[in-house]
């Protein structure tokens, strides 16, 4: 850890076993790198990974190799699979992380990061959190929900979401944060 490592990232890079971890956020640079600290642990330690965005996939693409990720090694490898879900439907989102699921090999990482949503679409994400969850308790995955807390003006959705998972983590800003264990 560096001396201005944040406690989410420390906690990212120290994580054991398989984990549903939660994040929210301020600051979408912060959130990706976590994400991306997430994904970089699993794929060097031989997981296969799937990344999830509203993002461009080019530009998630670029992101990563930015983070210093080898985004064209693990893509030809097969290890890193990356899906623009924009203008997916719940259930086409649930079958690309099912044929994930599928031919993952024994441990795998689900990242899931949902920047812009309606409070209309909050039912929605409500049935997937649980289906991912489903997925968690039956496989060996490791998954990490990532908000945008602009988007976050029901309590009750917040609740819901937040006791899914094992541990939430609030991330507003660089080298800022805290980690809850929830369960």
């Amino acid at each position: 850890m560096t001396q201005n490592e944040s406690e989410p990232a420390k906690f990212i890079r120290e994580l054991k076993d398989k984990s549903s971890l939660l994040v929210f956020y301020d600051n979408q640079s912060y959130a990706k790198s976590l994400g991306f600290l997430f994904l970089d642990i699993g794929l060097r330690s031989g997981h296969m990974c799937l990344y999830l965005s509203c993002e461009a996939t080019h530009n998630v693409e670029a992101d990563m190799a930015s983070a210093g990720i080898d985004v064209a090694g693990y893509k030809a490898s097969n290890s890193l699979k990356i899906h623009n879900i924009t203008n997916h439907r719940k259930d086409q989102i649930s079958k690309l992380i099912e044929e994930f699921v599928k031919n993952a090999k024994e441990h795998s990482r689900i990242i899931l990061q949902h920047d812009r949503f309606t409070r209309a679409q909050q039912q929605d994400l409500l049935s997937l959190e649980e289906y991912i969850q489903t997925l968690f308790e039956k496989h060996d995955i490791s998954v990490l929900k990532i908000y945008n807390t602009e988007f976050l003006d029901n309590a009750k959705f917040m609740q819901q979401i937040i006791n899914m998972h094992e541990y939430t983590i609030f991330a507003p800003d660089f080298g800022k944060g805290i980690v809850i264990k929830m369960k």
